[in-house]
């Protein structure tokens, strides 16, 4: 992310105790309440089919607007299979920042290729036990040809995607060489 530019946000939190699940767009906090025993991840989905939200002209104004998203104290496991709605919802956010949400293992950054379009790439140092790893490159290697432009704030450079391709190429060629024939030729029809 460049600092300075102005960037309109869709910012989630929650507090699993509380069973309350926040969602802030342009410094308009909307608070949504659902039962403590409920899911991160199904407060989230709530979060998503919010009829004001789909229905409201200035809400759906500002979902459009918004070009960051922010996690905060939510399982990374959990946002998994909602990351491709969120693009449904909020289709110009292109600056993701993951804060204490437990992302661990390299394999876990696999899910974020399915969200298209990812410019900017922050996971933050506290609850996130890879930031204590050498991830950055592997981010680079899986997201930078869908627009990865900055991780963690520092601008992705040529000589990062060399590296990132040097270190990390072999693992895509050999998914490719253990893929059923059926879906390399869907792969190909789709990219060709």
């Amino acid at each position: 992310m460049r600092s300075g530019e102005p960037q309109s946000r869709a910012g989630t939190t929650s507090s699993s105790s509380m069973g309350t699940y926040l969602v802030s767009m342009d410094c308009n906090p909307s608070s949504f309440s659902t039962d403590p025993g409920t899911s991160e991840a199904e407060k989230l989905d709530f979060s998503f089919h919010v009829t004001n939200l789909a229905n409201c002209c200035s809400c759906r104004h500002r979902a459009l607007k918004a070009t960051t998203v922010q996690f905060n104290f939510v399982s990374f496991d959990d946002l998994v299979s909602y990351l491709p709605k969120f693009r449904q919802t909020f289709p110009n956010v292109v600056n993701f920042e993951f804060l204490e949400t437990d992302i661990n293992c390299l394999g876990q950054l696999n899910a974020l290729a399915t969200v298209q379009g990812i410019a900017s790439l922050f996971i933050g140092d506290d609850g996130n036990p890879i930031y204590h790893k050498n991830w950055r490159l592997y981010a680079i290697f899986r997201l930078e040809h869908w627009g990865l432009q900055y991780v963690n704030n520092a601008e992705v450079t040529t000589d990062d995607i060399l590296e990132a391709n040097a270190t990390y190429g072999a693992l895509g060629e050999l998914a490719i060489m253990v893929l059923p024939q059926s879906q390399i030729s869907a792969i190909i029809r789709r990219w060709g």
